[in-house]
């Protein structure tokens, strides 16, 4: 094993694991070891890390032990199925579902917000982030909050097709072709 932090990311194949995976490559993240991990018919697939072909696993087989942190974004489903198989395993889990933003004992972590909440993560090696347009929104208006010129915020959010995988998006693509 080389140095650096032994990292599974679940949800690999969909587009926000991708892009945590191609992220974790670009800025040269200290990787020991990668686990790209699905929960359905992605396991077996070849995926690329830092010039690699990492496989994806099923996460119904992971032995968690084998990692040190854990990103999870696969969805509320998911993160309810193997969250605690991982914490317990001592993985220090960040999970994307929202499944556990509103639990008073896990972190919710918007880094450029409230970094100073994560001093609590141990409690259940957990720390949950918000959806992005909370920590995009939180971020911008953080300044205004600062200097008291903000009382109230009304916001419409339109949801990406993207943001339901890549399944539901192709179906959905497929479909506005065919029109």
């Amino acid at each position: 094993m080389s140095e650096g932090w032994n990292i599974a990311v679940l949800g690999a194949t969909g587009a926000v694991g991708e892009a945590l995976l191609e992220t974790l490559a670009e800025r040269q993240f200290p990787v020991g070891e990668i686990f790209a991990l699905a929960r359905n018919d992605s396991a077996g697939e070849h995926l690329r890390f830092g010039g690699k072909s990492v496989i994806v696993k099923d996460a119904a087989e992971f032995d968690w032990t084998q990692a040190q942190l854990a990103f999870f974004a696969a969805g509320v489903e998911a993160s309810a199925a193997y969250v605690e198989e991982a914490t317990n395993a001592g993985c220090l889990v960040i999970d994307l579902s929202g499944l556990f933003a509103l639990e008073p004992d896990v972190p919710l972590v918007v880094p450029d917000v409230n970094p100073f909440v994560l001093g609590d993560y141990r409690n259940r090696n957990l720390i949950a982030v918000p959806n992005s347009l909370t920590s995009q929104l939180l971020t911008a208006l953080k300044p205004l909050i600062d200097q008291g010129g903000l009382s109230r915020i009304s916001v419409t959010n339109l949801l990406s097709a993207s943001g339901q995988g890549k399944k539901r998006w192709m179906r959905w693509r497929v479909r506005a072709l065919s029109c």
